[in-house]
């Protein structure tokens, strides 16, 4: 029998056969890639700076004080303190008081600017230290919105009083104290402080830029 020899198969490839690679990201399809994606490293955290959280606890002991003390440079050098009640605290730190405008001069804050601001509650164990430059406000635009009633008490003339005025200092640092032990308690430990360098276990006291 004679054996009809098989067709040798093509493997040449055929316009058929070709296929294009088409646009990268289609299933079967070629894809280059340059290596692994970017790993996103988060920024660093500046300890020194305050976060929501800091400026909320300072806030909160503010408004639960309600008085401050308001310091500022004498046109002598000398420091000038005077009691102010606290109208109100922004989300940035800013404070804002109703005051007198006999009380606090604007020259006094157009020559020395910056101010110190005090609290402290005995009680309740905690107090507060602010500072930042001062600005006195005499806008009426802004006056009006912080009005309340309570201020007439001060202002006998009432929002058109010629004495009313808003003082706002834009806090750039604060800082906190709050203890656990009484005030007899808190003095010994601050003087055994002051000799060994370190801070009372009972104590928390934060500082931070703002």
């Amino acid at each position: 029998m004679d054996v009809i020899p098989q067709k040798e198969k093509d493997l040449s490839l055929g316009e058929a056969d070709i296929k294009p690679l088409g646009r990268p990201g289609n299933i079967g399809e070629a894809k280059l890639t340059d290596g692994p994606e970017p790993v996103a490293v988060p920024e660093a955290v500046d300890p020194r700076v305050a976060t929501e959280e800091f400026i909320g606890k300072v806030k909160s002991i503010l408004e639960d004080i309600g008085i401050c003390m308001v310091c500022t440079l004498g046109k002598g050098g000398e420091i000038e303190s005077r009691p102010m009640v606290l109208h109100s605290v922004d989300t940035d730190g800013s404070l804002w008081f109703f005051f007198g405008r006999d009380t606090l001069r604007s020259e006094q804050i157009q020559t020395a600017p910056h101010v110190t601001v005090t609290a402290s509650d005995p009680k309740g164990n905690k107090c507060v230290e602010l500072r930042g430059p001062g600005k006195i406000v005499q806008s009426h635009e802004q006056l009006q919105p912080m009005w309340k009633l309570e201020h007439g008490h001060w202002f006998a003339g009432g929002l058109d009083d010629p004495q009313v005025a808003l003082f706002r200092v834009d806090v750039r640092e604060a800082a906190y104290w709050e203890w656990k032990s009484g005030l007899v308690g808190t003095t010994l430990k601050r003087l055994e402080a002051m000799v060994t360098g370190v801070e009372p276990p009972d104590m928390v006291h934060e500082r931070k830029v703002l």
